[in-house]
């Protein structure tokens, strides 16, 4: 997993990137993003250009330089479910 500013176009990815989970421990807290291409960002509060600004449960925003994107977090797919066994009817 990359951090901003590992990568060039870091400015570009944050725009189209999914918000996949903001992980806190104490003061702490971690952005985790995909990528378009499917590759895997993290941003902190102390990331260089995009940094993590707040969290507040739904919507992160990250600035750079006096720019501000949103990002909603976005909701994972519920697990598929087992398909149905069959219940043996009594003899007859």
């Amino acid at each position: 997993m990359e951090q901003a500013g590992a990568q060039s176009g870091a400015d570009s990815d944050l725009a189209k990137a999914r918000l996949l989970a903001v992980v806190a421990s104490g003061n702490s807290q971690i952005a985790l993003l995909q990528r378009a291409d499917g590759s895997n960002l993290k941003l902190t509060a102390q990331s260089q250009p995009w940094r993590l600004e707040s969290f507040d449960g739904r919507t992160a925003v990250f600035t750079s330089a006096g720019r501000r994107v949103e990002r909603a977090l976005e909701h994972g797919a519920a697990p598929a479910a087992a398909p149905a066994k069959p219940v043996p009817v009594g003899k007859r």
